[in-house]
């Protein structure tokens, strides 16, 4: 065999079978054919380096149109424009409207909310943010190239925990023009806040807030941060410090420096500790009409114009913004409606406008009954002021002054000082007289004068603004503004329409626990007013649905010093069950706590507006009452002494199902 195998001829039919019987060998421990399979998305997106997450829930609030167009709701409108632009950038998870609104109900909330009630709401629904805004400004304009329609959005985003803004956006857009159109406007007004959403939406996710880490233990108040002005922070900035969800305390940055921050603790609260994480509160940018960017186009715009001798002005003039120096707005004021229910118990005038941008620094407040020297002062992010008849705090006082210093950073525009004092004067001395005031490019100064108003006092109201902007000197060999920052003290505004100062009414009859067994309602006179109210409901907050109706219930005046509605006792029975009825309420085998109140109003003067109460407007409401309405009709006495139909020392309230949360409430 041997040599069979070696012989030339057989040689090489022996290699073939031997390689054939090595190649069986090996195969069944070789790599398998490639096979298509499932592969995790998460493996693939790491294996790239990427991270898929989950998206942020987030409740998207309706915003509140404050342009006074009332066209539509815009509010709805552009929040569910938002609600779109937000869920597209897969960052967010919206949640569903039906939800929030179901949510709101259950506490009995309506937009707008404050901070404290959108925490509240974002803590329920298990989510870390809340969107809310207003829709500051509403135009139609007709222009060269056509109709367009401009809208001005604010929007702020709050966290969950420290229930102060994380995020916003302010944004001025317009529509497309459109030539010769002649459909309706609200076509480009939904085409404008269409945009907003989208810019807003954008801006957000651009915004990048700067965290820094507490290293030390606060020491005589001070904090030393790892984080400085390469992240962002910058003096006055205000910090809130977070350790596991849960807020510790507040500071103000003092002092920066690249890699770190130095602030002075305004609230200790839970301890502050090394390792908190200290996270500024959300600010507005400034004005995008005044950043640096736009303002070197203009300038190169300008420089272009000069060659032309067109526009040679526009390069030096001294005052980046005509509209706040030359046209401040026109306040609108009414009597507060609910001045009773936010302490002003002798009423109050509420004082509003329109936001006027981030330039804005303080708006100065004059009555028209004296031009000269201005009763208050606020600061640039109130578009309110309440003027109070409550007597001053300090007994025999007649004056309240108040001296206001203002003062900037030139480099960046930054507010260092807003700070007031407040001191009360016996005397009416020097009222009259311009109060000290001056403007510099970095400080304003002004002693203001407020003497309370009194019931039935008509008066008018005028603000005027202080503002920064750059200082235009002229173009530099760049064709680009000096980034240098001044004051500016705008002209005083046209004067409001003349309101008459509204007291609250004082109730008088029945007394409080008093069932008005003859049906008679009673309150004082107001000064000046000639039209008055009543209304009883089954909830303390007067909402429509838990109102009587009072058909036929027309409040008159008896004599100088009373205004009396007949109401009788019958009437009040039947309309109580119509009540019940239509919310769905069975008949109650207890007593039916019932609240009532009276208002009054000026003829001729605007409707009274509420500061924060909705279901308190139209009227000047007077504090409210409460008695307790047995399931049957009382027997009527032949004589009613001062006690009947009073609660009884030591009796309580009933706890029927349906009112037990109103009872706790209140």
């Amino acid at each position: 065999m041997y040599k069979w195998i070696r012989g030339r001829l057989w040689r090489p039919i022996a290699s073939i079978v031997s390689g054939l019987m090595l190649v069986s060998l090996l195969l069944p421990i070789a790599t398998p054919p490639a096979q298509a399979q499932m592969i995790n998305p998460a493996d693939l997106a790491k294996f790239f380096g990427e991270e898929i997450k989950k998206p942020t829930p987030i409740v998207v609030l309706d915003l509140i149109d404050r342009s006074g167009r009332g066209t539509g709701m815009l509010g709805r409108t552009l929040s569910d424009a938002l609600a779109i632009e937000l869920t597209n950038t897969s960052s967010f998870e919206v949640i569903k409207r039906s939800v929030v609104e179901s949510t709101l109900a259950e506490f009995g909330l309506s937009v707008p909310l404050s901070t404290a009630a959108q925490g509240m709401l974002a803590d329920r629904l298990k989510c870390s943010y809340v969107l809310s805004g207003d829709i500051d400004k509403v135009d139609v304009i007709q222009g060269r190239d056509g109709m367009y329609a401009e809208v001005a959005v604010s929007v702020l985003v709050i966290h969950r925990v420290t229930q102060l803004p994380i995020n916003g956006a302010q944004v001025v857009v317009r529509s497309s023009p459109k030539i010769g159109y002649s459909g309706s406007k609200d076509v480009l007004i939904h085409e404008a806040l269409a945009i907003a959403a989208y810019q807003i939406t954008q801006r957000i996710m651009n915004n990048r807030l700067p965290i820094a880490t507490v290293l030390n233990t606060p020491r005589e108040g001070e904090l030393i941060l790892r984080g400085g002005s390469t992240l962002g922070f910058h003096k006055n900035m205000i910090l809130t410090t977070v350790r596991r969800g849960q807020v510790t305390g507040r500071a103000r940055v003092t002092s920066v420096n690249p890699s770190e921050s130095y602030a002075l603790v305004l609230e200790d609260s839970k301890g502050i500790a090394p390792g908190d994480k200290a996270v500024p509160v959300f600010e507005y940018e400034y004005s995008p009409t005044a950043t640096k960017e736009v303002r070197d186009k203009a300038g190169l715009q300008i420089a272009g114009y000069l060659m032309l001798g067109i526009l040679a002005s526009l390069a030096v003039t001294q005052n980046g913004n005509k509209q706040l120096q030359n046209v401040p707005p026109v306040p609108t004021v009414t009597a507060m409606s609910d001045a009773v229910s936010m302490g002003e118990s002798d009423g109050a005038n509420l004082v509003t406008w329109p936001w006027q941008g981030a330039r804005a620094i303080a708006y100065i407040i004059y009555r028209d009954d004296n031009y000269y020297a201005p009763i208050a002062v606020v600061d640039g992010h109130t578009t309110y002021y309440v003027d109070s008849s409550l007597p001053l705090s300090e007994v025999g006082s007649a004056v309240e002054t108040m001296e206001v210093q203002v003062e900037i950073e030139t480099n960046t525009g930054a507010i260092t000082t807003f700070s007031y004092t407040t001191t009360f004067d016996p005397t009416f001395d020097d009222i009259h007289n311009d109060g000290p005031m001056t403007v510099a490019e970095t400080s304003f100064n002004c002693t203001s004068h407020r003497v309370p108003l009194m019931p039935g006092q008509k008066v008018g109201y005028r603000i005027r603004i202080l503002y920064m902007d750059y200082i235009d000197e002229g173009l530099d060999s760049t064709g680009g503004f000096p980034p240098s920052y001044s004051l500016f003290l705008g002209n005083r505004g046209g004067t409001s329409t003349r309101i008459t100062a509204t007291q609250p009414p004082q109730l008088f009859q029945p007394m409080d626990n008093g069932i008005p067994t003859d049906g008679i309602y009673r309150c004082t006179r107001v000064p000046s007013a000639m039209n008055y109210t009543l209304q009883v409901a089954i909830s303390p907050t007067f909402e429509a649905q838990y109102r009587l109706p009072l058909r036929g219930v027309s409040p008159h005046i008896e004599g100088d010093d009373y205004v009396a509605a007949l109401y009788s006792l019958s009437t009040l029975y039947s309309e109580l069950a119509e009540v019940q009825q239509r919310l769905g309420m069975p008949p109650s085998s207890e007593d039916t706590p019932l609240y009532w109140r009276m208002g009054a109003r000026v003829a001729g003067d605007p409707l009274p507006a509420p500061q924060t109460d909705e279901n308190a407007k139209d009227w000047v409401y007077s504090s409210l009452r409460v008695f307790l309405l047995p399931p049957v009709p009382p027997p009527l006495p032949g004589i009613r002494g001062a006690n009947d139909g009073q609660l009884k020392p030591g009796s309580k309230l009933p706890t029927a199902p349906w009112n037990r949360r109103i009872l706790r409430r209140h």
